[in-house]
């Protein structure tokens, strides 16, 4: 029985290897984006990285499964990497949920599945651990790839050759991936990425006009902050999502939805009226108001800011940058009790 649990259990981590190899290198912009927020491979190392990681996975992974040498090292040594880096992008912030990617985001898939994909890697090191000591107790030892293709040899040459013809297709594929990955849509070439800045550039300038505010930079709202500048900062993402987790020093939340809120809706600020925001702004309509989420995509912001100018407060600026902006600029943080 324990040696059917010893089967059973490399061949599900062997299992979730190549499953989850072959869906980076089907749709490797998640993967990348994940890396490069990281930010501890150069941008040009990205595609190469985002390449050659999920290829290793597919790889232990079929070794695993038939018990080849150095295939549970290689996974067990992957795992450690993944554990030690996701808990440094939850360590620097990189799971706060703002709630701002649509769907369609590589983002949404890549930053808000950290926690779980850390619980996920923990157990399945676990699993590793079982089946090092089973093969201590059990005296296993895992075959060398050489006699593992000698015993396929010697059950006849025509397994041998669709083994041998396996290997190939799967070196080839590999190999094809990573030539034409820079040229492949899915990891946006430079006109791509201009068109893009494009669009974000625009969209933000347009919602500046439409709300009738001011921007301020991440640099500038340090300086107003160091220099002591009477203002209020409004954080308008998630209390137990965001704010609690992090926010800018001084910071006070009020929630906003992402989609216009032509019309006040206690629904989509969490049960809060436009008195509660008029009491949490003050009284004086000409203190700066600076008003943030979680980066330029987010709109939350944007409707924080346009109902400040709505009840008329008349220094009201947009932070545009947001948490992920100042995270970046590596300022102090503050966290809620």
């Amino acid at each position: 029985m324990s040696g059917w649990i010893y089967k059973l259990t490399r061949w599900l981590l062997g299992g979730i290897f190549i499953y989850a190899g072959s869906t980076k290198l089907l749709e490797p912009k998640t993967f990348t984006v994940l890396i490069e927020a990281f930010g501890i491979v150069p941008e040009s190392l990205l595609i190469p990285v985002g390449i050659a990681l999920p290829a290793l996975e597919v790889a232990a992974g079929i070794g695993l499964l038939f018990d080849i040498k150095g295939s549970l090292s290689v996974i067990a040594g992957l795992l450690g990497m993944f554990i030690a880096m996701l808990g440094y992008g939850i360590w620097i912030g990189l799971d706060v949920d703002c709630g701002c990617f649509g769907p369609q985001d590589p983002e949404a898939e890549a930053f808000h599945s950290l926690k779980i994909s850390l619980y996920r890697d923990m157990i399945m090191l676990a699993g590793v651990a079982y089946l090092c000591g089973w093969r201590q107790y059990g005296a296993i030892k895992p075959l060398g790839l050489t006699l593992f293709i000698n015993r396929l040899y010697k059950k006849g040459e025509q397994k041998m050759r669709v083994f041998k013809l396996m290997l190939k297709l799967m070196a080839v594929s590999v190999l094809v991936i990573g030539l034409a990955a820079p040229a492949m849509a899915f990891f946006d070439n430079k006109f791509e990425k201009e068109m893009e800045k494009e669009a974000s550039a625009v969209k933000l300038v347009r919602e500046v006009q439409r709300g009738g505010y001011d921007v301020v930079t991440t640099e500038e709202l340090k300086k107003w902050i160091d220099g002591g500048k009477g203002m209020v900062i409004v954080d308008t993402m998630p209390y137990e999502d965001s704010y609690k987790k992090i926010h800018v020093p001084g910071a006070v939340q009020f929630l906003f939805p992402i989609p216009d809120m032509n019309q006040w809706d206690i629904n989509e600020t969490d049960g809060k009226s436009q008195d509660d925001f008029i009491k949490l702004l003050g009284t004086d309509k000409d203190k700066p108001i600076v008003v943030y989420c979680g980066f330029v995509k987010c709109t939350r912001s944007h409707n924080g800011a346009a109902w400040a100018v709505k009840l008329g407060y008349k220094n009201v600026y947009r932070y545009s940058g947001g948490i992920f902006a100042w995270k970046g600029a590596k300022y102090p943080v503050e966290k809620a009790e």
